[in-house]
């Protein structure tokens, strides 16, 4: 075997690996990602003295929310509507991947938070 001949093979080893490093980098920089989503649904639920709300993901608890959250102490939701309009933000806020965490001010936009609880 030649010189020649063996750089020409070396030339090709490198072409060929280089052309993999760069489609593997391509594909890992542009791939577009569809995982497998957790199914979130959100599910209201009676409690002695009042109202929570569960998030469940695949249909397994997720979020227990039993009290109305950001406020201080325990206090349940007065009535199945608010308890579905919280539970509905925190639904979506996971939807959209952000914190599913509450404030005053989204308790005081959807009308839960009452001014003795502020």
């Amino acid at each position: 075997m030649n010189i020649m001949n063996m750089i020409s093979r070396r030339r090709w080893f490198l072409f060929c690996l280089a052309v993999i490093v760069i489609i593997t980098i391509t594909a890992a920089l542009f791939k577009v990602k569809n995982p497998a989503k957790s199914q979130f649904s959100l599910q209201v639920i009676q409690l002695d003295g009042g109202w929570g709300y569960e998030i469940l993901a695949d249909n397994k608890a997720y979020i227990s929310q039993k009290y109305i959250p950001a406020i201080e102490g325990n206090h349940f939701f007065d009535n199945k509507n608010d308890a579905r309009k919280v539970g509905r933000l925190v639904l979506d806020k996971l939807q959209c991947k952000l914190s599913p965490t509450i404030s005053k001010e989204d308790l005081v936009k959807l009308k839960i938070l009452k001014n003795e609880l502020k």
